[in-house]
């Protein structure tokens, strides 16, 4: 189903830092010449399928979904790891592709979709038969081919009118973005030979072909030869991020977030966290400040995204 979330486009640009940026706009870019034309008027296919690699927590997901704001088209996240596959027995609406025809199906008024395809890591060399299927039935995905004998939620073979619906969103109008980690790869090149730390920052990412030979063959020539990589955060992109996000948190609370996030930079960078770090500084902030006493009354815990909201807040908070 399209994302959930409140934020608006320029919301989601704000938080882009670094070498996020270059990277988000090349998202932008490709999504809007998959979205100008109709591919089956082409002469050729348009291989539009784009991989996207960063380490864990560098914010693959979040870009794409921004990517998809952006463009204003529904997004949907779909994990490798938990792909339910049509043949398993008892899953009836559970299994991914009738989600994703259910998407498409319901997206099939936009301009198009972004489908993000995460954990294409997990696709491996010698599968077993379940992990077999599950590629069977992802390589239709990123082929833009719709599954025969496609059952509806109700467990009921779709009608030719919905399954011709569904296929020309998938076929002519779906960005597909499949995002992977490549843990092994980032750690054992940034690893340092002596030493108990775990990433040397100054080392170089993996090279798009270093990472394309982890994966089978047929998977990475599905994809455009273009491989997007994402650099793990440096130190100016967590401060950067905070300040980002100081700006988003009730007033109340900006002065111990922002301390307490400086504070844990270092461990941020050493641990390679991510974005995973604001949680945890989020959280650490709400601790402190109910431990000395200073929170406010519990209707008042919200993000704000008014300035005008934000002046009213304070003044309440201000009156005797």
């Amino acid at each position: 189903m399209p994302s959930a979330s409140s934020d608006s486009p320029s919301d989601s640009a704000q938080l882009i830092v670094g070498g996020q940026r270059q990277i988000y706009e090349r998202l932008l870019a490709i999504g809007r010449a998959c979205f100008s034309v109709q591919r089956h008027t082409l002469p050729t296919r348009l291989k539009t399928n784009t991989l996207l690699i960063g380490p864990t927590g560098v914010g693959k997901t979040f870009l794409a979904e921004a990517a998809a704001r952006e463009l204003d088209v529904p997004f949907l996240p779909i994990a490798i790891s938990n792909w339910i596959i049509l043949s398993g027995t008892d899953r009836g609406a559970q299994t991914t592709w009738v989600s994703i025809a259910d998407f498409l199906y319901k997206s099939r008024a936009a301009a198009g979709a972004v489908l993000f395809l995460d954990e294409i890591d997990k696709q491996r060399h010698n599968p077993s038969s379940w992990d077999q299927q599950a590629q069977v039935e992802s390589f239709l995905l990123l082929d833009g081919r719709v599954p025969s004998f496609l059952k509806d939620a109700d467990d009921n073979v779709i009608g030719d009118g919905t399954r011709s619906a569904v296929q020309d969103m998938l076929a002519n109008r779906t960005f597909i973005i499949a995002g992977g980690a490549f843990q092994h790869l980032w750690e054992r090149r940034n690893r340092r030979n002596i030493g108990f730390g775990n990433l040397n920052r100054d080392a170089p990412p993996p090279t798009p072909n270093e990472l394309a030979r982890t994966l089978p063959r047929e998977i990475v020539n599905r994809f455009s030869g273009e491989i997007l990589v994402l650099p793990p955060l440096r130190e100016s992109d967590y401060r950067s991020i905070l300040e980002t996000i100081a700006g988003r948190i009730p007033f109340y609370l900006r002065h111990t977030f922002l301390r307490i996030g400086h504070e844990k930079i270092p461990a941020a960078l050493e641990m390679a966290q991510g974005f995973r770090f604001v949680e945890d500084v989020v959280l650490q902030t709400l601790l402190a400040e109910r431990a000395i006493g200073r929170m406010p009354h519990p209707a008042q815990l919200e993000f704000v995204l008014d300035r005008r909201e934000e002046k009213q807040l304070e003044a309440n908070v201000s009156a005797p």
